[in-house]
């Protein structure tokens, strides 16, 4: 996630995160204001030009959406929103420190990307992919 762009000093790494191990711990406390039936997908962003440093995660398939995987209007609808809100969506976390922010929670994840809650519980994990199925993850 923090690998600079080809030919380039920024870094714009994608990712999204499944959390698919919450509803067996079933602890909203230690994973606060999280759905996990909610599709996240954003950014660790670095050195381009008009935008902060920092993560950018936002939930972008809601329960029940019906969006397909295979859309491409999904990356550019999210590159509108993420410009529309960057001043005040990037936010601390760094993946050289294993820390990812996701709407302002920032989480600990280990290299085989595990996502891990407040308590150190594995809830969820990083996939390279941008998910539609998070529904069936809901408490």
């Amino acid at each position: 996630m923090s690998t600079p762009m080809p030919g380039s000093k920024v870094v714009n790494s994608r990712i999204s995160i499944q959390f698919d191990q919450a509803k067996k711990i079933n602890d909203r406390a230690a994973l606060p204001g999280i759905d996990p039936a909610a599709c996240y997908f954003g950014s660790y962003t670095v050195g381009m030009q008009g935008m902060k440093d920092g993560f950018h995660f936002d939930l972008i398939w809601p329960p029940g959406h019906p969006m397909a995987r295979a859309q491409a209007n999904v990356m550019r609808d999210f590159q509108e929103d993420l410009r529309r809100r960057q001043e005040a969506a990037f936010a601390p976390g760094d993946p050289r420190s294993g820390t990812v922010n996701i709407r302002g929670l920032v989480l600990k994840y280990n290299e085989a990307g595990e996502v891990f809650n407040l308590k150190g519980q594995v809830v969820g994990r990083l996939v390279c992919y941008s998910d539609n199925e998070c529904q069936k993850y809901a408490y």
